[in-house]
């Protein structure tokens, strides 16, 4: 028997020291609300005037809920999220308290929404604190009759891109599924499990995600004890893989330590290529050459990066 729920999405803030950000997240929401959508905002114990700024904006706001718990970081803050909404609603999404929503956001989910559809996928737009536009995550991926099969999870496996804030999931898929506390990169721990278990995805080709771009995000200051979750995650996951699945998430998990590394202060690189010499079964001085010739490549990237934004100006 088919449950009517009130609500067909929820979309989950996880709010912790935003207060130059969060109005305008709040308002991303507020600016298309409808009916049939709630925001459930988590304050994670924040010490800044990120509580005060949300109480006052979502008074008399009906479908906007407040939950307050001590810092516990992000995941668990999302958790908390889940648990208050896996009832009430079809679908869940996720907004991080200094990101936005496109404005076509809750219209786009509705043209798409399908009780019997597990994942529905979307792009996310990045943008400087300037608004400026500056690359987009292509999280969207083609699949004959929107099935989840042996070949489509490689077609996802390859792309390797696990944002959670990327996808609309259908709340059965998080019932007995949550984000892994106490571990950084915790959408590589959970999204890739949730695609094991989907049958039915669909995508919409727009960006509807707006991520700001953040010189603190956990990307930007990488620390050794990084690589250890990654890890942590490809030995989760490869437990429900085949044999070339695993390969491919080897190379992919590979190249996605490397680029943490990037971002390790010099000072602390030693340790983190003893990690990833361990994780491949490979000399240290192997990996430290195969970095730096990456390291060379992606730095002469990002200088044409630049020539070309320049001349576009």
């Amino acid at each position: 028997m088919t449950v009517n729920k009130p609500y067909k999405l929820t979309i989950i803030i996880a709010a912790y020291n935003v207060e130059d950000f969060i109005k305008p997240c709040i308002m991303s929401f507020i600016k298309q609300s409808r009916a049939w959508s709630q925001l459930i905002i988590v304050n994670d114990g924040s010490t800044d005037n990120t509580l005060n700024i949300i109480s006052n904006i979502i008074t008399n706001q009906k479908n906007i809920f407040l939950v307050q718990k001590e810092n516990g970081g992000l995941s668990s803050a999302r958790n908390a999220g889940i648990d208050f909404s896996i009832n009430n609603t079809d679908f869940i999404s996720f907004l991080d308290g200094d990101d936005l929503l496109s404005p076509d956001y809750l219209e786009s989910f509705l043209a798409y929404y399908d009780k019997n559809t597990d994942i529905i996928e979307f792009n996310i737009q990045r943008f400087s604190c300037d608004r400026k536009k500056i690359s987009l995550i292509r999280i969207c991926n083609s699949f004959e009759n929107n099935e989840m099969n042996y070949k489509t999870f490689e077609i996802v496996l390859k792309k390797y891109n696990w944002h959670a804030c990327g996808r609309f999931f259908n709340s059965n898929l998080l019932s007995m599924n949550r984000f892994t506390i106490n571990r950084r990169y915790e959408d590589f721990i959970l999204v890739p499990h949730l695609y094991l278990l989907a049958k039915k995805i669909k995508a919409i080709p727009s960006p509807l995600y707006l991520y700001r771009t953040n010189p603190n995000s956990i990307t930007k200051n990488a620390k050794p004890s990084d690589i250890d979750d990654i890890i942590y995650g490809f030995n989760k996951l490869k437990e429900k893989l085949n044999t070339s699945q695993v390969y491919i998430l080897k190379k992919r998990t590979s190249t996605h330590i490397t680029k943490v590394i990037i971002n390790i202060p010099q000072s602390n690189r030693d340790v983190a290529f003893i990690k990833k010499a361990n994780f491949l079964k490979k000399s240290k001085l192997r990996i430290k050459l195969h970095f730096y010739s990456y390291l060379f490549l992606f730095n002469t990237k990002q200088i044409f990066k630049k020539i070309h934004s320049l001349r576009l100006r």
